[in-house]
């Protein structure tokens, strides 16, 4: 059986036989000789497969240039090394600082390493580098357990391996040990999924990574249950979120809203008004986590102004939240 080539991989063959000669390159020569061409079952097949490539390579901005003879027939496609050339890129030494804070958000997570090694190759193209202080800021972003988690667990559903973490319940006051197929990784109003099989209760769950308390392992071992498609893994999520909506308490509140923010808060609205300038009135209606969710999306352009207890919860996440960058100014 033929090897089969990854699209990057084929992709990125692409973009190197058309810069790696000087005149255009045939669609003969293209199938005969990038991996995973070759291998497709028809000419009908091949064309649709090439299309689909150049129309992905050049929506990424690679300029692929159609190369026509005198009669309009076409000769080939090649890339114009001048126009993919990079342009020079040059930082101010408060843009550079700016990037030193974002490279810090990343200081606890996967991508850590990466973010220090690009922050110390984009230096030398600083324009004021000599005014450049020591990056210091007033503030570290500490990223939780499940932003640490998200790009592991994704690695782990590509390669189907089974993964294991500390897991609290809602609920629960204890960690438990999961040991879980993944099948999918889904984001809805803002939060993050698992969808997988859970090996110690031999059945279907969802996990939400905000919940995740620990460090997630890859085991490197296969997965072996079979895995639902993209669009049974949404099914199955809409389907569990909704039936907790369901159950969940109903509230009625009133907030003020800064324009142009709350997109998620207005979509809940059942009456807006004008308040002072620049803000909205709006009396919204839905259950308690939905709502709790908008708000907290929401901050700091909104205030509660009723009910009493969803003001009390509003402030408990806030000062949650605080609790978790306790030593930041």
């Amino acid at each position: 059986m033929a090897e089969r080539i990854d699209r990057s991989e084929r992709l990125l063959n692409l973009v190197v036989a058309m810069l790696g000669t000087g005149r255009a390159i045939s669609r003969a020569d293209i199938r005969r000789v990038i991996p995973g061409y070759l291998t497709t079952a028809s000419d009908a097949a091949f064309e649709r497969m090439f299309e689909r490539d150049k129309d992905e390579l050049r929506s990424m901005g690679i300029p692929i240039e159609t190369v026509c003879d005198e009669s309009g027939d076409v000769l080939g496609y090649r890339i114009d090394r001048q126009e993919f050339g990079y342009v020079d890129v040059e930082f101010s030494s408060a843009e550079f600082q700016v990037l030193g804070v974002a490279a810090q958000a990343w200081e606890q997570a996967a991508l850590g390493p990466q973010a220090r090694n690009a922050l110390l190759k984009l230096r030398p193209i600083v324009a004021d580098d000599a005014d450049l202080p020591n990056i210091s800021v007033s503030f570290a972003a500490h990223l939780t357990a499940s932003e640490s988690a998200l790009l592991p667990l994704l690695s782990a559903v590509r390669a189907q391996h089974k993964v294991v973490f500390p897991y609290r319940a809602p609920g629960a006051t204890i960690d438990t040990e999961r040991t879980v197929e993944p099948w999918g990784v889904l984001c809805r109003s803002g939060l993050w999924y698992l969808i997988g099989f859970d090996c110690d209760r031999l059945a279907q769950r969802i996990f939400r990574l905000g919940r995740i308390s620990g460090k997630l392992v890859d085991t490197s071992v296969p997965s072996v249950e079979p895995r639902p498609d993209r669009m049974q893994l949404l099914k199955l999520l809409n389907d569990s979120l909704d039936a907790l909506t369901e159950n969940a308490e109903v509230v009625a509140a009133r907030v003020v809203l800064e324009r142009p923010y709350g997109a998620q808060l207005l979509r809940h609205a059942q009456s807006v008004s004008d308040g002072e300038v620049g803000y909205l009135i709006l009396d919204i209606t839905g259950s308690r986590p939905h709502i709790m969710s908008a708000i907290i999306r929401a901050l700091p352009h909104v205030e509660v102004l009723s009910p009493a207890d969803l003001i009390h919860d509003v402030r408990q996440q806030i000062e949650a939240v605080a609790r978790a960058h306790s030593g930041a100014s």
